[in-house]
């Protein structure tokens, strides 16, 4: 089932025999397929083999300085093309606390684009899905 696309890149899911799910991503220009790791909070990402990784609703719970920690430890994974989807909150940039005691940073996408730029060499942004690789 198709989950995303944009003018480059269709981020596809498929059920596996395990019974979980397996994300792919295809290059829209080259045809290439290649599988993609997930990353929450935790870095429990298996990033062995994984050619493509999606942080998915991550930067925008974390403090600044724990972000720019995760993107130090992102930028030296062997993985050359990561995508960041950012949930934006209201936008007003105050850090606050959710109704579940999780924290909030309300900060527009393009805030983490230019934290971002500090660590990859390419980086694009399109809404709230960034793009970044080395």
């Amino acid at each position: 089932m198709e989950i995303y696309s944009n003018n480059r890149y269709t981020i596809e899911t498929e059920e596996n025999d395990r019974g979980s799910i397996d994300v792919f991503i295809t290059d829209k220009e080259s045809g290439e397929c290649g599988s993609l790791a997930m990353l929450d909070t935790a870095r429990r990402a298996e990033t062995e083999g994984a050619d493509y990784l999606l942080c998915a609703n991550v930067l925008n719970v974390l403090s600044e300085a724990e972000r720019h920690l995760e993107y130090g430890y992102l930028a030296n994974l062997p993985i050359d093309y990561m995508y960041f989807s950012v949930y934006e909150g209201d936008r007003s940039g105050i850090r606050k606390e959710t109704k579940i005691g999780t924290r909030q940073n309300n900060l527009k996408a393009a805030a983490y684009e230019t934290e971002l730029s500090k660590y990859f060499n390419t980086v694009e942004r399109s809404g709230s899905i960034i793009y970044a690789s080395n």
